[in-house]
């Protein structure tokens, strides 16, 4: 039997899904996101590519619920 994975919801080209982990007891998944090195940083406000990365910070989000599950996505972005 093959293993349940959410990856294929996942198909941004600048991200990488590094780990998943369910918790069944508590009806939890969580995502581990990092940047996909390949792809250098994108400004937010012009669009432009960065030439620098100035700091890398970590958050963990809350996705929508497929199911009764609930899914956090901690990433790492610069």
């Amino acid at each position: 039997m093959s293993p349940l994975s959410i990856l294929p919801y996942f198909p941004f080209q600048r991200v990488r899904i590094t780990k998943q982990t369910v918790f069944p007891d508590a009806e939890i998944s969580q995502l581990t996101a990092v940047p996909d090195e390949r792809f250098r940083p994108i400004c937010h406000a012009c669009g432009s590519k960065a030439q620098r990365i100035y700091r890398h910070d970590k958050r963990s989000l809350r996705d929508l619920n497929p199911g009764s599950v609930r899914v956090w996505i901690n990433c790492s972005y610069r």
